[in-house]
């Protein structure tokens, strides 16, 4: 059965990264602390999405918060570039969530620069084309789909540099004593270069003290922060935890789903480390197709 990463993964590893929990976490409970800015009305300038008002006008602005209200807008934007009504789709997108390069809450410029933020329409689908890359290369990995990722390295190198290192990699003549380097190596590290370079880019990580309610302030308090300087970067961070959640998530044998391995809640008891499949629907099928081989 062929796996697509869909909507219920991105959901399913935003609440593993956020909620808190017994378990441990790589680097401690995540606490993004910003949103980013929505105009109240977009315009189209001829090549370009143009917010009407700019940083000064306060109050035709409303606040975001990406990782809480959409865990899987990395997902709603990597499909965008598909839409038959290209233009259409993109004005319904940034009058929902704001333009990609849409600055963040945190951003020390939002009330001095007074310019009104825009974007072009062909970085728009350049930029969701991009994203569309990465998860299908990622979900070639995922498929173990030598060919499928192979053919996205070819077709898409010209978007990025990382896409363009990696098809060439495929080509290098190689020692005769050299493993050959296959295309699912390569897909799986060009999907996590690419992700890697804008999260290093537009988040940042810190280490706050969130203490409200202790009445006694203990290690525990200190938890992992992350910030975003753009609706790009948040959206990215999304798909950085999706590719980082490690051993607290596997994948279900038959259907490729996502599964988590932690504590249904604090007090619940701690999943088996060696789960295999979703369910015994997906393990019985799983068997049967075997069989059937």
């Amino acid at each position: 059965m062929r796996r697509s990463v869909s909507s219920k993964d991105f959901k399913m590893v935003n609440n593993w990264w956020r909620r808190p929990s017994q378990d441990p976490r790589p680097g401690g409970t995540v606490y993004p602390t910003n949103s980013c800015w929505v105009c109240e009305n977009y315009d189209r300038c001829q090549d370009r999405i143009v917010a009407r008002f700019g940083s000064e006008d306060l109050d035709h602005w409303t606040l975001f918060d990406p990782l809480e209200e959409a865990p899987d807008l990395f997902l709603r934007f990597a499909r965008l570039h598909r839409e038959r009504e290209f233009a259409q789709a993109v004005l319904s997108f940034t009058y929902q969530y704001g333009l990609p390069c849409g600055t963040s809450r945190e951003d020390p410029n939002v009330n001095v620069s007074g310019q009104p933020e825009q974007l072009t329409f062909q970085r728009y689908f350049e930029e969701s084309q991009r994203a569309w890359v990465v998860v299908s290369l990622y979900e070639s990995v995922l498929n173990r789909d030598e060919d499928t990722a192979r053919s996205l390295l070819s077709d898409y190198r010209h978007l990025d540099d990382v896409f363009q290192e990696y098809f060439d990699m495929l080509n290098w003549d190689l020692p005769e004593d050299t493993a050959p380097v296959t295309a699912l190596q390569c897909a799986l590290v060009a999907a996590v270069s690419t992700v890697d370079s804008v999260v290093r880019e537009s988040c940042k990580q810190s280490i706050g003290v969130h203490i409200d309610g202790m009445d006694q302030p203990d290690p525990s308090a200190v938890k992992l922060d992350w910030m975003f300087d753009s609706l790009l970067g948040a959206m990215y961070l999304q798909m950085y935890w999706l590719l980082t959640s490690g051993g607290n998530l596997v994948r279900c044998e038959h259907c490729r789903r996502v599964i988590s391995l932690a504590r249904p809640h604090p007090q619940g008891r701690k999943r088996r480390r060696d789960k295999r499949f979703c369910d015994d629907a997906c393990r019985q099928a799983h068997h049967r197709s075997k069989k059937r081989t």
